[in-house]
């Protein structure tokens, strides 16, 4: 997950896909005024390669001179995953030193270079959920409460502030169903935090963005039967509510969400349209409704988006692949706008 703070940013980041066991991550080169007039569309996207050996996951950038990049390292048995972290400071990525337990990260929030939280699971059956925390100099476990399923993992993270987060995913429900899964951190420990869950389905969130601490936005899919539907659940400081988006006749998924005000937000994922043709997707929030942006359209294409980050309510930036046919070669996608129709940009 693309997870960037409040505040407008020079600098885009996105996890791309892992290439002969090297992390590697695609950034934009957009100035500090581009990034303020909203011009990304100015930006160049080049791939960074990083020096560890693993799978990058998540980003968050709270400045052009500080991200933090998490996933897993290489390792010969998935369950023996050890967390990864990459960090960057200006010019280049650096890996950081974690504790010594197995895990992958599958979410960061940072709120400023001195504080960031990311969060995943053990890889094992039974095994709790991870949190590890920055306090500026190093990365320590904090224990998160336990659940009494026999598995959970989370999925994403967003911090409004140091004394306010929320987490993200999923854990075995009744009759061998994944159901939602969320906690909370207060400033000083982690709590449940009582998701909806959806009666005999299937319920997943993925992604995961706060505007203020009283209001989230949690997206993800359910699936009854044959076929699968976006979710989108609200946190209003309160409780989480459910709210129904899915277009007639769509079937869709959404995996990632960012909110920089609590009246915008923008969520994406992947849909099928009626003529079976898989497209990205893209939800809007406007403090009042959701509504579905009007999808670019391939007949010969598949397209996926994951993950969004929006330095503003008309600068977003979203993140994903693509496959064309005949070969359906996965190529990396980027789509951004500035306050009018979303646009693909061009990745090297």
């Amino acid at each position: 997950m693309v997870h960037g703070s409040k505040r407008v940013r020079s600098l885009f980041l996105a996890t791309l896909v892992v290439v002969s066991g090297a992390s590697t991550i695609a950034t934009t080169s957009a100035t500090p005024s581009q990034a303020a007039s909203g011009a990304l569309g100015a930006a160049r996207w080049t791939v960074q390669p990083t020096k560890s050996s693993g799978q990058l996951t998540a980003v968050s950038c709270v400045s052009e001179r500080f991200c933090v990049s998490v996933g897993r390292s290489v390792v010969l048995l998935p369950t023996a995953s050890r967390a990864l972290i990459d960090m960057w400071g200006g010019t280049s990525w650096k890996s950081a030193p974690v504790p010594a337990v197995s895990a992958i990260l599958f979410g960061v929030s940072c709120v400023d270079a001195t504080w960031c939280m990311a969060v995943g699971d053990s890889q094992q059956q039974y095994g709790p959920t991870v949190a590890m925390k920055w306090d500026g100099a190093t990365w320590t476990n904090v224990a998160m409460a336990k659940t009494t399923s026999s598995y959970a993992t989370l999925r994403g993270i967003s911090c409004a502030n140091r004394s306010m987060c929320i987490a993200v995913g999923y854990e075995n429900g009744e009759q061998s169903t994944l159901q939602t899964y969320g906690q909370m951190w207060n400033g000083t420990s982690w709590s449940i935090s009582a998701t909806v869950k959806q009666a005999s389905s299937t319920t997943e969130l993925s992604g995961v963005s706060c505007a203020t601490p009283t209001m989230c936005v949690a997206v993800g899919s359910y699936s009854k039967m044959c076929c699968r539907t976006e979710l989108i659940e609200m946190w209003n400081g309160v409780e989480w509510k459910v709210v129904s988006t899915r277009p007639s006749g769509v079937s869709s998924i959404l995996r990632g969400v960012s909110c920089p005000r609590v009246n915008a937000c923008v969520a994406v994922g992947t849909g099928q349209t009626l003529d079976n043709v898989g497209v990205a997707v893209i939800d809007t929030w406007d403090g009042v409704r959701w509504s579905r942006v009007p999808a670019q359209q391939d007949f010969y294409a598949y397209s996926e988006l994951w993950s969004v980050s929006c330095a503003g309510p008309n600068r977003c930036a979203a993140v994903g692949f693509t496959a064309s046919w005949p070969k359906f070669y996965e190529q990396t996608l980027v789509m951004s706008t500035e306050g009018g129709a979303w646009t693909t940009q061009t990745t090297s």
